[in-house]
């Protein structure tokens, strides 16, 4: 593909003010009429256009000049890929987005508020986009130390979308994640890591078929009660993700007793695996 088109649209990517308290954009995912009109005409120029190099030049230069906001460019560019009516500039306005060599702080910025739309979601580039920072490999779990970073920061203004992500991607990473940013007692994060890896023990068996599919277990369910009893909200979300993966662990309680839980992230969780439950 030629890569032209995708200079010239970033060039006329316009900039969003970022939180001052939190450093995050905007919550709420909102395609700019004005900017998405721009993106069309960029495109549709930048078809006639076979020399553009010194284009490269000038979206350093307006970084530098912090007149370009990349993060928010990748916010309208999937905005505009999701719009049938742009055809197959779509893909175009996508392959833009590599053109931004973003640090990871930057690309969870810009994923954050994607991933609260519903719209947004599961859409493929938010994904690769997330997976390019976690890392993809099949025989390792997702690095979530960038996540732990911006968890330190954020503390309770953390985003809830994000976190779960983490539960969905990688249960026990999140779990880790959460546990070594909160618990500083010995005995308490002995306690954690022991459930962990039985669970997680359980999860190797089954894959690599030491174990039947469906299978129980029912000292493996015994730690996930006493995690689901637990003050931390996180070692309960983790409860649910497990179970929702292998309802067989459930003894018939735990992920009911969940469903009613304080907590409005894990009560959710829960009520949204009931089907998969029963």
């Amino acid at each position: 593909m030629n890569s032209i088109p995708c200079i010239v649209v970033a060039m006329l990517c316009f900039v969003q003010p970022i939180s001052p308290t939190t450093g995050v954009i905007r919550d709420v995912v909102t395609p700019n009429v004005e900017i998405q009109h721009l993106i069309r005409e960029a495109i549709r120029a930048s078809h006639e256009n076979s020399k553009a190099d010194k284009t490269v030049l000038l979206i350093e230069q307006l970084r530098r000049q912090a007149v370009l906001d990349p993060r928010e460019f990748i916010v309208q560019a999937l905005l505009y890929a999701d719009d049938p009516q742009n055809g197959e500039d779509r893909i175009i306005a996508l392959a833009c987005i590599d053109r931004f060599h973003l640090n990871p702080s930057d690309k969870i910025q810009a994923a954050i508020p994607l991933l609260d739309d519903e719209r947004t979601r599961n859409h493929a580039e938010v994904q690769r986009l997330l997976r390019g920072i976690e890392g993809d490999r099949l025989d390792a779990r997702p690095d979530f130390s960038y996540y732990r970073s911006l968890l330190q920061g954020l503390k309770d203004k953390f985003p809830q979308s994000l976190s779960e992500h983490m539960f969905r991607r990688s249960a026990g990473g999140a779990l880790l994640t959460y546990l070594r940013n909160d618990i500083r007692a010995r005995e308490e994060l002995k306690k954690v890591l022991w459930a962990e890896h039985v669970v997680d023990a359980y999860a190797w068996k089954l894959q690599n078929g030491f174990l039947e599919k469906g299978a129980k277990d029912p000292d493996v369910t015994a730690e996930l009660q006493l995690l689901a009893e637990r003050d931390e909200w996180w070692a309960r979300r983790y409860v649910v993700e497990i179970l929702h993966l292998y309802p067989q662990l459930d003894d018939g309680q735990i992920m009911e007793s969940l469903r009613s839980d304080a907590n409005a992230q894990v009560s959710k969780a829960a009520s949204e695996t009931r089907a998969v439950a029963k």
